[in-house]
Formats: structure tokens, sequence, C-alpha cells
């Protein structure tokens, strides 16, 4: 499987307005696995994050299976078992960090070695809203909640900037 489209394919997914949904394999109930995660199209035309059409067709799916993972939050910042990733994506083991490697340094994640916790940059905006959120939502509220669950120091601190930038305002 080494055409990008193929690869892709191998999971299903659905078109709704402006969003590519792929819905996740789930082989059980858990609160930590959600049912779908949205893709906006515009990610193909370049508007939404710029380094994606430079990437290679492997960081590509990665990064697409990222914002799409069954284990994925609100905040784009979660646990990754990466020695399963290969599986769910159709890649090697070593493709699968060649790719990692290759989105950390495009700037589109980061990745903490020691909480095995990834964080996707833009995630909010991407999966949440791109529009400033009420304090009193339940989504602000959620993802101040699941920000602050993070084990990294670092990337809870990177994903907190964020969400402040998002809102224009300070959260802390």
């Amino acid at each position: 499987m080494n055409d990008f489209n193929d690869l892709i394919n191998k999971h299903g997914k659905e078109v709704a307005g402006d969003q590519l949904v792929i819905k996740a394999k789930a082989t059980k109930k858990s609160s930590q696995i959600r049912a779908y995660g949205m893709i906006p199209t515009r990610l193909w035309m370049g508007h939404l994050v710029p380094a994606f059409s430079t990437l290679s067709a492997f960081a590509r799916l990665l990064y697409l299976y990222l914002l799409s993972a069954p284990t994925a939050n609100m905040a784009g910042l979660y646990y990754l078992n990466w020695n399963a990733v290969p599986s769910e994506v159709g890649l090697e083991l070593e493709q699968t960090i060649t790719a990692r490697e290759e989105l950390v340094n495009a700037g589109l994640i980061s990745y903490d070695t020691s909480s095995k916790e990834v964080w996707i940059r833009d995630y909010i905006q991407l999966q949440v809203s791109d529009e400033p959120l009420n304090q009193n939502d339940k989504r602000m509220i959620g993802l101040q909640r699941t920000i602050q669950q993070a084990r990294s120091v670092s990337l809870r601190q990177r994903c907190l900037e964020e969400l402040e930038l998002i809102q224009g305002m300070s959260i802390s």
C-alpha cells in the first residue's frame, strides 16, 4: 500500500460540508475512544496548514491519522501508543517514526518522549472552533480541563498558549 489514496481509503470516511470525517474503528467501548474526527477539506488547499502540501505522503497520512485518532481529545494533546500506530495506518514502524519527525520538523506537532504525548498545533481551531469561545461555553470548560490533565508540562503550556491566542486573553 504505497499509494497515498489507498492508504487513506483504508479507513471509512464521509464528506460533510467542508469537513472530511474519518470514522474511528474502535474495537471496545471506552470513554477514551471517540466516534469520529473531522478533517477540514480546506486542508488540501493549503490555507489552514500551509506546510501540509510540502509533506511526504507518509507524513500526510500520519497527520490525518493524528487529527482523527480514536484516542485524540478536543485539545489535540494526548497520549499516543506509537507502537500501535503502524498497524492502524498501514505503515512500518520506521516509516511512522520518520513521518513523525517530519511533522515535528515542519512545526505541525510536538512530541514529548518522556510522557509519550503528542500535541497537534492548531488542533483546537481545526476541531473545536476557529472563533473565540465564551468562558462559560462547555467546550471552553472541557478544553481547560483536558489540557490540565496532560502529563507533559511543556506541551500543556504550549497548548494553553495556543488557546490564549485563539481567545485573545489570558486563560490561566
